[in-house]
């Protein structure tokens, strides 16, 4: 992969950042704010969660530890591969954008990552745990790393670049 298509990857990871941040910074964390979007389907809810993914207790020194290692060595994982294709690169510039959003949430606010989409999943009434731009960046980001890992050297498209 050529050196303007890795920093191309590396511009949309902090534009994800970028916008992450943007969204997170329209709303107040003190419990006031909650705005129906879709009536029994989506809505904003800006909450702090201190825990790990999908709301699961980790303690926050390790949350900000374990995400202080994994954007440097995602940023290089993006930038060392001679030869990644375009679903892989957009998947690891995705998770890293989203990491690095989470990141500086968790040393700015006091280990903690503020989430505000609240989404209910209509058919069995079930409240997905609240997340943010972040978190759907990771989310997609890692499914663009399977599929790309599913397709395989020989079907892949070569990177841009």
């Amino acid at each position: 992969m050529r050196r303007q298509a890795r920093l191309a990857w590396l511009a949309l990871a902090l534009a994800l950042v970028a916008i992450d941040l943007a969204t997170k910074g329209l709303y107040p964390y003190d419990g006031t704010y909650h705005r129906v979007v879709v009536e029994g389907l989506l809505s904003f809810r800006p909450v702090y969660n201190a825990a790990g993914i999908w709301s699961f207790p980790i303690p926050s020194v390790v949350l900000i530890v374990a995400t202080a290692l994994a954007v440097p060595l995602l940023a290089l994982w993006i930038l060392l591969p001679p030869h990644a294709r375009a679903w892989e690169s957009a998947g690891k510039a995705l998770v890293l954008g989203g990491a690095a959003g989470n990141l500086y949430d968790r040393l700015a606010h006091d280990g903690r990552v503020r989430d505000f989409i609240d989404v209910i999943v209509p058919v069995v009434r079930y409240k997905w745990p609240t997340f943010n731009v972040a978190d759907m960046a990771i989310v997609v980001g890692i499914g663009l790393l399977l599929v790309a890992g599913f397709r395989g050297k020989g079907a892949a498209e070569a990177a841009p670049g």
